[in-house]
């Protein structure tokens, strides 16, 4: 058991190999930091030294520590998490639009005890006991959602072994236009919000699920044809959910109700962290950083050493004759080959290669290595960074991929796996639309067609 925050323990039973192209040393520059925040991260090291973590070093290998801070990606576990971090973000300054060239408000910096306590109150929350269930997509979900004037609060429940679980939880705070809405409006903007966006991979395509709300008058949201243009936007994106609105009396809809309000008084730090914390490091997320066989024997993808990423960059039809060619550093003159267009796009990339612990890379913006992927290795990649990573839409998909990797034809292998993914087409194509056809009858009168119009007077004043 820890006996601190930085009581991190260690473990020997685990050795990583790190494989050199040379036996020159190497010594990697340090990440840059805001000036304000040099005496914090001087201390924070010298706690790190203090507890044994790091030790100085006078070898002439040595990269930089990193050091790094993440709570927003829990925040779906974490009850109340915008209204207890509400204090720590009007400190941060306002983020601008690239349209809107006005000047931003400069946020004055006044670190007070409310922000200590909900600094705090988050660490704990993060290190607290689970209460999370897994979500079982054969069974209804059960909705409660409620909106106040400072935000938005959802938890999304599910009945599991007869007991109520908390599957996650939702909130967020308003924006200045919103703050302006009715009450009836935010109640409607709540439902929108969790049901379409914070809980659309949960509800998507479930069964029929209950939706629990603290204003009857979003029971008739449904049915009622008195919506604005915005009203009707959201109806239409609802539409595509099977769902049930019920009235709950606010004494019964706590939870959601809290979570749309500030905190009064003590903050009550409820234990909330993911069951599901397992960490599992995608294989072609790490390939390209480390290249190196993965030890985890929980990982789903399949492993692989430097040794078989050398052999397959020499073995491949395009790359082994630049890798060959990188080797006597003299660009090839290619007439006649197979794969011209591929060979033309290695030819434009000729400055740019490099070789870094025996595998073919490609230098973008400075330091930064992307690896040249072998042929035979694309599916396994586009399968980690689209099936694997929430089927993403086609630019996002290639932006991950080509902060990784580079092949020639990248484009279009990544264009032609997204748009034949058969999960996307499912969910993410066209509907299709019914045939214009002439309307055919059978007797007279069956169809009757009326206008009206409206005739001018003429200049006599005759009707």
């Amino acid at each position: 058991m820890a006996r601190s925050e930085l009581d991190l323990g260690h473990y020997n039973g685990v050795e990583h190999t790190i494989e050199l192209e040379d036996p020159k040393p190497f010594k990697q520059r340090h990440r840059r930091i805001p000036p304000h925040m040099f005496e914090e991260v001087r201390d924070h090291l010298r706690q790190l030294e203090a507890c044994g973590v790091i030790r100085p070093s006078k070898s002439q290998y040595s990269s930089p520590v990193v050091c790094c801070r993440f709570a927003g990606y829990y925040r779906k576990f974490i009850d109340k998490y915008s209204e207890i971090a509400r204090l720590l973000n009007s400190l941060l300054p306002p983020t601008r639009n690239k349209i809107d060239k006005r000047p931003s408000k400069v946020t004055k910096w006044e670190w007070e005890d409310k922000h200590e306590q909900s600094f705090q109150c988050l660490k704990n929350l993060l290190c607290a006991t689970p209460l999370l269930a897994y979500a079982d997509f054969t069974k209804p979900f059960e909705l409660h959602i409620d909106a106040s004037t400072l935000g938005l609060g959802a938890v999304l429940y599910q009945v599991i072994d007869g007991a109520k679980k908390v599957i996650a939880y939702a909130s967020r705070s308003l924006s200045k236009s919103e703050e302006r809405y009715p009450a009836h409006k935010l109640e409607f903007l709540c439902l929108k919000w969790s049901v379409c966006e914070k809980f659309n991979d949960h509800l998507w395509g479930a069964p029929k699920f209950l939706v629990r709300t603290g204003d009857n008058p979003l029971t008739y949201v449904l049915t009622t044809a008195k919506h604005d243009a915005t009203g009707h936007r959201w109806l239409a994106a609802l539409a595509a959910f099977d769902f049930k609105i019920e009235y709950t009396p606010g004494v019964s809809n706590q939870d959601a109700d809290a979570l749309s309000r500030l905190p009064s008084g003590r903050i009550d730090i409820a234990s909330v962290q993911d069951m599901c914390s397992v960490d599992f490091a995608p294989f072609a997320a790490t390939m390209a950083v480390f290249a190196e066989k993965a030890e985890e024997e929980t990982s789903p993808f399949p492993h692989i050493s430097l040794t078989e990423l050398r052999q397959a960059q020499n073995l491949d039809e395009i790359l082994g004759v630049w890798m060959t060619a990188m080797r006597k550093r003299e660009c090839p003159i290619l007439k006649r080959t197979p794969n011209p267009a591929k060979h033309g796009i290695m030819k434009k990339n000729w400055q740019k290669f490099c070789f870094y612990r025996g595998l073919l890379h490609r230098k973008v913006e400075g330091e930064k290595l992307q690896l040249v992927l072998p042929t035979k290795y694309i599916p396994t990649v586009c399968k980690a960074l689209h099936d694997d990573m929430g089927h993403q839409g086609y630019e996002k998909t290639l932006g991950l991929i080509r902060s990784r990797f580079f092949w020639p034809g990248m484009s279009k292998d990544v264009e032609s796996w997204v748009h034949h993914c058969g999960r996307c087409l499912r969910f993410k194509g066209k509907p299709d639309r019914a045939p214009l056809v002439g309307i055919q009858t059978s007797e007279p009168l069956e169809l009757v067609c009326t206008d009206c119009l409206k005739v001018d007077s003429a200049q006599n004043g005759t009707q």
